[in-house]
């Protein structure tokens, strides 16, 4: 998340981003976050310096133009803990969950899984580690093959990865419908015949049924109605705690975030802009583009309190991401920008234990 490194802090204070993975399990942001007790493990997921470009031309005769959606990205998860990854459209939330997912591949950088470095160009390595890492998309309707029953679509993902005989996986998978809430004759049904949060239900148990370190949700609940929301986050946190997975959860809503997330990384233009404890950046934001963010959020009471020093609206739009504003991406929409804002970009740093990419975050009322 930072392009400069910086020197070793002391133990227990949050480790920089560009620390040694392997050498370090605390290395990353999220292992230095993640609470009581969960500093100690080892991370089952661990990115350095992720990136993903992607170039384009407007004609055959125009000179390639660059589009970096993900740049300098570190992070580490540990089991049973949750990291929501939050921003506006086009932060490059999705392509990250994408390459943590193992289904796109970064330009740059490093990933691990288990503590074993993954690439999707050997295919042998990444077969060993498949199973580890599964991903509940958006939509449940669509992640869904509209030919095949509930229980085919669970049975295929045991009967593909597992050596399992044909009983053995009609019981799993009667096992894990009952965990995510559903009936047993349910497995006879068509995704069609199901609510939407049923299906995403099913979605999640085929999630689970592999028994993956990591689970990477996109936006899981944005398609599900209201009512049904809080009982498939609760879905979420209770197998989470059960069978100690890691989530990273890719939201915009952060009523959503506030409810599931252990730490929060904010994104900008895919950069890390703030990253710490749910309490520190939802509660006491300190980048001036999560403060836009926090009060932006609908609000059933709108004339309850916000956090000291959150900002009205955020200015303007945002830049193109294909033509970025120098210096800091964010301060043309900045109420507090300055002179170095237009001429410098800032670094991943530590204030009031958080780490916050501004010139100016000592500096901003609390």
């Amino acid at each position: 998340m930072s392009t400069t490194p910086v020197p070793p802090v002391p133990p227990g204070s949050p480790v920089p981003p560009g620390s040694p993975g392997p050498a370090d399990p605390r290395g990353g942001p999220g292992a230095a976050h993640a609470g009581p007790g969960a500093a100690h493990a080892p991370p089952v997921l661990q990115a350095r310096a992720l990136c993903r470009h992607f170039a384009s031309r407007a004609h055959p005769l125009a000179a390639r133009r660059v589009l970096r959606a993900v740049q300098h990205v570190d992070l580490d998860l540990a089991g049973g803990r949750t990291l929501a990854v939050v921003g506006e459209s086009g932060c490059g939330k999705s392509t990250l969950a994408r390459m943590l997912a193992l289904l796109d591949s970064p330009s740059s950088g490093t990933l691990r899984i288990d503590g074993r470095q993954v690439s999707l160009h050997d295919r042998q390595a990444l077969r060993s580690v498949r199973t580890r890492v599964q991903m509940v998309f958006q939509d449940p309707l669509g992640s869904l093959h509209p030919r095949q029953t509930i229980g085919q679509s669970l049975d295929e993902a045991l009967r593909l990865a597992t050596g399992l005989a044909r009983g053995e996986r009609a019981e799993r998978v009667d096992w894990m419908l009952h965990k995510v809430g559903l009936r047993s004759e349910q497995a006879q049904h068509w995704p069609h015949m199901l609510s939407g949060g049923q299906r995403q239900r099913v979605a999640i148990a085929r999630a689970l049924l592999l028994q993956p370190k990591v689970v990477v949700a996109d936006e899981p609940v944005s398609a599900l109605d209201v009512s049904v929301r809080a009982q498939v986050l609760n879905l979420l946190m209770d197998l989470g705690e059960e069978f100690q997975v890691a989530y990273l959860f890719i939201s915009h809503d952060l009523s959503v975030v506030a409810h599931i997330a252990d730490e929060v990384m904010v994104m900008y233009l895919g950069r890390c802009v703030e990253f710490g404890t749910r309490e520190q950046v939802l509660r006491h934001p300190a980048h001036p583009y999560t403060r836009g963010l926090i009060a932006a959020t609908p609000r059933l009471q709108p004339q309850a309190q916000q956090p000291e020093g959150v900002a009205r609206t955020l200015r303007a739009e945002p830049p193109s991401p294909w033509n970025p504003p120098p210096g800091c991406a964010f301060h043309a929409r900045c109420p507090h920008a300055s002179a170095i804002c237009r001429e410098h970009s800032p670094r991943l740093r530590e204030v009031d234990c958080r780490l916050v990419a501004c010139h100016h975050a000592e500096g901003l009322p609390r």
